[in-house]
């Protein structure tokens, strides 16, 4: 792992390499190369990262009046058949106790 002082120097010089470029610029450089190395991004730049685009993860559902659109992320084993707004707190908890014998309907 090396001396603490050691890994503060080495970090030192690597932000002082990576303050040379934008994010941008270190993107396109990196990508033609085989290296374990990606951008890290703000949680609100998700949506519109290409990747996250090509792949269709994310989507909007109109959440009703009052709410407006509500941003949802898809499962990777494809998009719901069915989109829909995710059930209010206690919304089908009779129902759901009722299949597993819990309560009678």
């Amino acid at each position: 792992m090396g001396k603490p002082q050691d890994q503060a120097k080495t970090r030192a010089e690597l932000a002082a390499i990576f303050a040379t470029k934008t994010c941008a610029e270190w993107d396109v450089l990196l990508a033609k190369h085989d290296c374990c190395v990606e951008v890290v991004t703000e949680t609100s730049e998700l949506p519109a990262h290409p990747l996250h685009v090509a792949r269709e993860v994310f989507f909007s559902l109109d959440g009703g009046p009052g709410i407006g659109p509500v941003m949802q992320v898809r499962t990777p084993l494809g998009m719901p058949r069915a989109p829909r707004f995710p059930p209010r707190h206690g919304e089908h908890t009779q129902e759901v106790l009722a299949e597993w014998g819990t309560v009678s309907t």
